[in-house]
């Protein structure tokens, strides 16, 4: 019996150090959130998306986002340092108009907490001629985190119907 009580305590070590190890090489994730992402031109005529992205951190230990930027056209963009609190983006044929919280941004909320979820928004300016708006925006968006992480994921905007 004791033999049989050291084999469950040397496998109950061994599973947890596994568990550990996976989070630690699996975390963080991120997706993008798209009924929440828009893009569009602003008064001014710059063109921007404003995405929300979910990260999900299975680590015990609370992670840091670096940097959080988007690829467009074949240049990478970092999100603006200035977190408005309304913005109005023009499409093709209508607007958004969108109410948003400083808090939310992850140029203001970088931390993403030890085995939780949390959702972050980034908003970007990017250059673009004063053609049309398309009715779809591929990017690709690449977070990088601390310990050395970095997360890329290509996704295509749509604008609304």
């Amino acid at each position: 019996m004791e033999v049989a009580g050291w084999v469950t305590k040397i496998l109950s070590v061994v599973w947890e150090g596994v568990t550990a190890v996976r989070a630690f090489f699996s975390s963080p994730q991120m997706e993008i959130v798209p009924t929440e992402s828009f893009f569009g031109r602003l008064q001014g005529g710059q063109f921007a998306p404003l995405l929300k992205v979910r990260f999900r951190n299975e680590s015990e230990r609370p992670v840091l986002v670096r940097s959080l930027r988007v690829e467009y056209a074949g240049t990478w963009h970092g999100p603006e340092n200035s977190a408005p609190t309304h913005l109005a983006l023009h499409f093709f044929h209508g607007q958004h108009a969108i109410g948003t919280r400083p808090e939310e941004f992850i140029t203001k909320a970088r931390r993403i907490p030890a085995v939780e979820e949390v959702e972050r928004r980034a908003f970007y300016l990017l250059s673009q001629s004063e053609g049309n708006i398309p009715r779809d925006l591929p990017i690709t968006v690449e977070a990088v985190f601390s310990r050395g992480k970095t997360r890329r994921v290509p996704v295509t905007l749509h604008g609304p119907s």
